[in-house]
């Protein structure tokens, strides 16, 4: 907490019955200023329809109480990140810091952090080998029925990759009600 006094009325210097030099500021011409910082970890309801190409929105809300509003006033001014945009699983897209309600600015302010997830590993370990399976199987298709037995064999093992995939993959994400697109993605190579 940092407190400053905004001069902006005169001053007036001490008497000479005064022994050290002072300076005198009116408190009504010259306020005082309190600055806080906070720091606020948050949890973020992640939304899975799009998994793993989604976009994910977080956001914190902060307001005074109702008998705070005459002595604080909550004003965006600006974010400080210290860490990396660059995180493990999701890349910061964007933030900003604004009033909740632009038309009510006693309802506080609000931060909004879009995550951008990263593809890439989904895309090595999921996709990738799927669509590899796939071609290996839509291939046997070519060949003579001399060679059922084995085309046979190749077909069997690529469901039961697939399917060895697809139930990694459902056991590392979060249950959710709803489907997801990595569901779908799932049902389709697998059937």
């Amino acid at each position: 907490t940092h407190i400053k006094v905004r001069r902006e009325g005169n001053l007036s210097r001490g008497g000479i019955e005064v022994v050290d030099e002072v300076e005198v500021f009116r408190g009504d011409q010259n306020p005082l200023v309190m600055t806080q910082v906070y720091t606020k970890n948050f949890h973020c309801q992640y939304a899975f329809q799009l998994y793993p190409f989604d976009t994910q929105t977080c956001t914190i809300r902060m307001d005074a109480s109702a008998d705070d509003l005459n002595i604080v006033k909550v004003v965006p001014n600006k974010i400080d990140i210290n860490e990396s945009l660059d995180l493990t699983l999701f890349e910061i897209t964007s933030y900003s810091l604004d009033y909740t309600k632009a038309a009510h600015k006693e309802e506080g302010v609000s931060m909004k952090m879009n995550l951008k997830r990263k593809v890439m590993n989904e895309l090595l370990t999921t996709f990738l080998p799927s669509i590899l399976l796939m071609i290996i199987t839509f291939a046997t298709t070519f060949f003579k029925p001399f060679w059922f037995e084995a085309a046979l064999s190749v077909n069997l093992t690529t469901m039961l990759m697939m399917t060895t995939i697809s139930i990694g993959k459902m056991q590392m994400l979060p249950t959710t009600a709803y489907i997801r697109m990595i569901d779908i993605w799932s049902v389709s190579y697998t059937h």
